[in-house]
């Protein structure tokens, strides 16, 4: 029998929402994302593909280089792609709830795109 691995990466220190990352054997990782309206995640690109699922909620998506930017909106029920060395960020507008899915045997590995990162940050002011 597998053992599926748990484990709360974010939360207490982390004024946005929680993280928890769960592994599952030969399938791939999962991380479950809170995000609270008004904050933001990402700024940064990898190596690999990154599927979200939006569960709950809403989010405004920021993809690609800064001088060709797309901002797309997504709910509850969407399904966003992002592809290897595509720099990316989202805001929640609402409280959301979001699953993240990495390719199996992959760790977390991100590269961070200042112009992103620091749209981020900044959401991030007085925490």
């Amino acid at each position: 029998m597998q053992k599926i691995e748990l484990t709360k990466i974010s939360g207490k220190d982390d004024p946005r929402g929680e993280i928890f990352n769960l592994s599952l054997p030969a399938k791939g990782v999962i991380n479950i994302q809170t995000t609270k309206k008004g904050y933001g995640r990402g700024g940064h690109s990898h190596s690999y593909n990154e599927t979200f699922l939006v569960i709950t909620g809403k989010v405004e998506y920021h993809t690609g280089i800064i001088s060709k930017e797309r901002i797309i909106t997504f709910g509850p029920g969407s399904v966003i792609q992002t592809t290897p060395k595509e720099p990316h960020y989202l805001v929640a507008k609402k409280f959301s709830v979001l699953i993240e899915i990495r390719p199996s045997g992959t760790k977390y590995k991100a590269k961070n795109y200042e112009p992103y990162r620091s749209r981020v940050l900044k959401l991030m002011d007085g925490y």
